[in-house]
């Protein structure tokens, strides 16, 4: 097997990272949109933020990888 183009691979993480951030802002956008609402600590508001805790967390670690900031 070939080794992986440096770029292609950042390129590839760089479209990643892109779309977990997507899914978050829409996750956020949900989040604000049901505490106006529902209590803050609604299961379904616990469960989106729990939700929104991991991308976030996936972001980080994603953007790690290619050495950009948190």
């Amino acid at each position: 097997m070939g080794q992986t183009d440096p770029t292609t691979a950042a390129t590839a993480r760089s479209t990643l990272i892109a779309g977990l951030e997507q899914q978050l802002a829409t996750q956020e956008a949900d989040i604000a949109g049901r505490t106006a609402f529902l209590n803050k600590d609604a299961p379904s508001v616990r469960v989106l933020r729990q939700s929104a805790d991991a991308l976030r967390s996936q972001i980080e670690q994603e953007k790690a990888k290619i050495g950009l900031p948190a």
